[in-house]
């Protein structure tokens, strides 16, 4: 299990990151600013979390292919949509 926990001090307990470590989990740092997700990238995941909702996928593999197949089947107009919201 790999958990991404939010690591601002009021939100995060010593008591409870001690008890997330003895689970053996892997806990993912939440990132101030990731340099791979910009607000440029937002208009996908409206429309991607409607796609996705209700789907249950057996693997990590099913999920990756199924929003290969949906980034495929979007159209032109979408990725123009997109770019145009971008500030130049």
């Amino acid at each position: 299990v790999v958990l991404l926990h939010d690591n601002a001090r009021p939100h995060v307990a010593n008591r409870t990151a001690a008890r997330l470590q003895s689970f053996g989990w892997e806990i993912m740092e939440h990132a101030l600013y990731s340099l791979d997700l910009i607000p440029s990238d937002y208009h996908v995941f409206g429309p991607m979390k409607k796609f996705l909702a209700g789907q249950r996928f057996i693997s990590d593999d099913d999920t990756k292919t199924a929003v290969w197949w949906w980034f495929c089947a979007q159209s032109a107009k979408f990725y123009n949509s997109g770019i145009s919201k971008l500030v130049v």
